[in-house]
């Protein structure tokens, strides 16, 4: 059985999904089966990893930064801190080299995997049994289910949908949006294929 997995397309999305958090009731289904609400007894140690994900510009980090003055997560990871490198990477169609961010291969996603993995087995290990308290990761990013070891560790997920126009514009209000052209295909592109 897996927890939740809710994409946050409207405000009332997000808000049945917070009141969801704060109050420990999630969605339940198993293996893609017909989704039943439901308490979940998460585990006798009681330590939730939540999963923020999205693409670029779509609300992860104000979610996340709600959430903490809230819940008061024992950890948190964030995908951009296991950038390495951006990959440079010759474009066939513009005829130059370009720095690819969005690139998993460019992030260490294999140590993001193993301290995330470790927190929560030391939290887990740590609590006491007989506690009623529920600890809380929050893990955060682009990335974030591209590798099936991480997102495995996440217990309740969340991904924000936001349709493209309205993302472009968003990152054009940033220092990171280089043309219309990486946009469309880097960000949106290889967002899409590496979700």
């Amino acid at each position: 059985m897996s927890l939740d997995y809710t994409e946050i397309s409207s405000i009332k999305d997000l808000e049945s999904k917070l009141e969801q958090i704060e109050n420990h009731k999630f969605t339940c289904s198993a293996d893609n089966s017909k989704e039943n609400n439901c308490n979940i007894k998460f585990n006798k140690k009681k330590v939730i990893v939540i999963g923020i994900g999205g693409i670029t510009r779509a609300g992860k980090s104000t979610l996340r930064k709600f959430l903490v003055e809230r819940i008061n997560p024992i950890g948190m990871f964030h995908v951009d801190d296991f950038l390495i490198n951006p990959i440079k990477k010759w474009d066939e169609k513009i005829q130059e080299y370009i720095e690819d961010w969005e690139d998993p291969v460019g992030h260490d996603l294999e140590r993001m995997h193993q301290e995330m993995k470790a927190l929560k087995e030391l939290a887990i290990n740590s609590l006491d049994t007989e506690s009623q308290d529920v600890k809380f990761v929050i893990a955060e990013g682009f990335l974030l289910y591209n590798r099936k070891e991480i997102a495995d560790l996440i217990d309740v997920k969340i991904s924000f949908v936001i349709d493209k126009e309205l993302c472009r514009e968003r990152r054009k209000n940033t220092k990171f949006y280089g043309s219309d052209y990486y946009f469309d295909e880097y960000i949106w592109r290889f967002y899409h294929l590496n979700k």
